[in-house]
């Protein structure tokens, strides 16, 4: 079974690395270190656990996708598979730290802004995205998750 987070998304080639499982982790973790690092600006977590977070992160390739995927359909979210590896590899390096990753946030705030940067990134990627309210009167139906 593919390991892909979000295969539906990509409609091209340029599009389908916007939202391949490695860019959709680099969003996270581009998040978690965010986050960790305005914590510390307002004296929320250390400083060295903004620090300890951003060192131990690492590149999205060194996080294992097909795992991320495979828990994610137990859990509900990648977030939560995500989160324990990056956990693992900040307690690893500083155990002290590790206890602030995440800290204050909710798997949705993940989630959704990885999902907002990949979509950003989409809107740039030239003329495959669509322009700018060439959809705005199509009618589609909606859904809402309750």
């Amino acid at each position: 079974m593919s390991a892909r987070l979000i295969d539906c998304l990509a409609t091209t080639g340029d599009l389908a690395g916007v939202f391949d499982d490695e860019a959709l982790v680099g969003a996270m973790l581009r998040f978690e270190m965010a986050l960790a690092r305005v914590e510390a600006r307002y004296g929320v977590v250390p400083e060295s656990a903004a620090r300890a977070i951003g060192d131990a992160a690492g590149p999205p390739d060194a996080y294992d996708t097909a795992t991320i995927a495979r828990e994610a359909r137990a859990s509900g979210t990648p977030a939560i598979p995500f989160l324990s590896m990056l956990t693992a590899r900040v307690a690893s390096a500083d155990p002290a730290s590790a206890r602030f990753v995440h800290y204050g946030a909710t798997s949705q705030d993940v989630v959704d802004t990885a999902a907002v940067l990949a979509l950003v990134r989409a809107r740039a990627a030239g003329p495959h995205a669509a322009p700018a309210g060439t959809a705005r009167h199509v009618r589609a139906q909606g859904r809402r998750l309750a």
